[in-house]
């Protein structure tokens, strides 16, 4: 049996971190990563045209029109620049979350 992960999230499932990270543009290497506090999935369906159904494990590119709405999710100010870096909202299970979701150690 198949779970489809954009429709469907049992209560059994490991949660699901959702971060803005940072990608050099020159290099496209991983910069860093800032949690997404308080994460509202209808606010950010919305904000991001996704259906009433999707759970939002896609990466989703953030632009410029996007930075006042990501700051009240943000931990902290972060000084967005465009030129030097490119921004994406994310979801992943951390390592040890999946661990302990399977069983193991």
């Amino acid at each position: 049996m198949s779970l489809n992960l954009e429709s469907a999230e049992t209560e059994s499932s490991p949660p699901v971190e959702r971060v803005l990270t940072v990608f050099s543009n020159p290099t496209e290497e991983f910069v860093t990563e800032y949690p997404l506090l308080k994460f509202n999935l209808e606010e950010f369906r919305k904000w991001f045209n996704e259906d009433g159904d999707s759970l939002m494990y896609h990466c989703y590119v953030v632009a410029p029109k996007d930075v006042q709405f990501l700051a009240s999710y943000l931990p902290e100010p972060v000084a967005f620049d465009f030129n030097g870096y490119c921004y994406f909202v994310e979801a992943y299970v951390s390592d040890e979350e999946w661990k302990k979701h399977h069983g193991k150690s």
